[in-house]
């Protein structure tokens, strides 16, 4: 009769080549070592060496047992059927957490997060890093402390340079008449400043309001034309000090002062926009990303970990760096450039327009989805959960699936993925009516079909159920097969 399939396999000499009597059922007791037999089992479950020594550290010990020797021969199978690298199935299974053999619906499970996965833009190997900084070559893959040092010390010299160049042209040992050009000069260089503007601006010195009816219209003024990044506090704070004096009253040293603050605020100002253009242009050459990536992650983007941070990542690169450069001097800045480094490859891997990014910069944590500065840049640190990476992988796929399409409601304002997640982020005060409607324009759907739908998926409707994008997958596949049917939704 037909031998067990333990005989067919591990105790097959026409097959195999021989038979290793290590692996008689009576020696297979948990008594014997795996590694003493890899060669052998790697043949019989037709896997090169190397890929079953990828797949032993996924057994619950390294012992010959007959629950070890199905596991692996099991594996064998699945990584044929599924088209996988072993390297892969291994990282995938310990990413995933799944323990595939336990039972057939965990098998499925499985094979679901691999049917997932191919909408990852990185290899297994590269996620595993990314969301664990786990790899076999840990070294090679992060950022060598010689090179952060080499890019803060070019920030250090740059930042000299521009604090030097464009410090304050106020000098204290003149009065404000002999400051007034100098004032003027700077204030004619303000983009949105005309030479009227200066002429007006000019004449606040001497108290002189008519233009702007009084103190309040001077600040009004300044706030109108100055640019946002301009500090208007202590300009105010003078203006104000110019405006108290008495009828007659000695007004040099409060004049002085406007000048001051004036002068002060605007190269505050514009020694901030050299900084940022110079760290945007650092980050460009270092990392070989897009200039405007590259300021729209320094908008937003924050150090939070090892523990839940708060520091924009543009605060702390923006430091003069008075001090010698050195872990120990400035550890935030060491780890900042650190996250950079993996933060800015994950960025370029998903391929997203800065527009995109943007909007997951901004909306992502409210929604639950993949945080791109919360990945780990450390040993040690927070993993990320691998779910949240590929939900966000299918988040992505829809978005670049359904692209913008015409609001005959509204043509200025077109319909895309990024007007449905609006209205998911209304949470409770979102309109059921809006978002099918507007899912309906987009997919190309029927709304009745899509409404009938949803009724019958969830026994209440509730916007949160389509932050997962399992449940947009739900949706869509019933539409799609209505519409294929030309059935109607019961």
């Amino acid at each position: 009769g037909t031998k067990p399939l333990y005989y067919q396999v591990f105790l097959n000499k026409a097959k195999n080549g021989i038979i290793d009597e290590g692996l008689l059922p009576k020696k297979v007791d948990g008594s014997q070592l795996l590694n003493s037999y890899i060669p052998y089992i790697a043949t019989c479950i037709q896997l090169k060496q190397k890929d079953l020594e990828f797949i032993t550290p996924l057994l619950p010990d390294s012992n010959v047992t007959f629950s070890n020797l199905s596991y692996l021969f099991a594996a064998s199978r699945l990584i044929k059927k599924l088209k996988l690298k072993a390297e892969d199935f291994a990282i995938i299974q310990q990413q995933s957490g799944i323990d595939i053999f336990s039972s057939p619906d965990k098998t499925l499970e499985f094979i679901k997060v691999i049917e997932n996965f191919k909408y990852s833009p990185l290899k297994a190997t590269d996620v595993r890093f990314i969301l664990n900084h786990e790899a076999t070559n840990l070294t090679d893959r992060e950022i060598k402390v010689e090179k952060i040092e080499e890019l803060l010390g070019n920030l250090q010299i740059g930042y000299k340079k521009i604090n030097e160049e464009q410090r304050s042209k106020f000098d204290d040992k003149l009065s404000a008449d002999e400051q007034k050009e100098s004032l003027i000069s700077t204030l004619s260089g303000l983009s949105g400043v005309s030479e009227n503007d200066v002429k007006t601006i000019a004449k606040f010195l001497d108290k002189n309001w008519t233009d702007v009816t009084d103190a309040a219209g001077a600040k009004t003024f300044i706030d109108d034309k100055f640019e946002k990044g301009i500090n208007r506090t202590n300009i105010n704070a003078a203006i104000d000090s110019l405006d108290a004096l008495a009828a007659g009253a000695d007004s040099s040293s409060e004049q002085k002062d406007l000048i001051h603050k004036l002068l002060d605020s605007i190269a505050d100002f514009q020694i901030e926009i050299s900084k940022q253009t110079l760290l945007e242009q650092t980050l460009l050459t270092a990392f070989k990303v897009d200039l405007a990536l590259a300021g729209i992650t320094l908008q937003y983007a924050k150090l939070k970990q090892p523990a839940l941070g708060t520091d924009l990542i543009r605060g702390l690169l923006i430091d003069n760096f008075v001090n010698p450069i050195t872990q120990a001097n400035y550890p935030k800045q060491y780890a900042a450039i650190k996250l950079l480094h993996k933060m800015l490859a994950l960025l370029n891997a998903f391929k997203l327009s800065n527009t995109d990014v943007e909007w997951y910069f901004k909306n992502n944590s409210s929604l639950g989805w993949l945080e791109f500065d919360s990945i780990p840049y450390d040993l040690g640190q927070t993993a990320i959960d691998f779910a949240k990476y590929i939900s966000f992988c299918r988040i992505v796929t829809f978005s670049k699936q359904f692209t913008a399409v015409t609001n005959p409601s509204d043509a200025e304002q077109p319909t895309s993925f990024f007007t449905i997640a609006d209205i998911i982020l209304l949470s409770v005060a979102a309109s059921r009516d809006e978002f099918l409607n507007k899912l309906a324009l987009l997919t190309g759907y029927e709304k009745d079909d899509l409404d009938a739908i949803d009724a019958n998926l969830f026994a209440a409707f509730n916007i949160d159920n389509y932050k997962e994008p399992e449940n947009w997958k739900r949706l869509l596949t019933c539409a799609d097969f209505t519409r294929k049917l030309g059935a109607e939704v019961a």
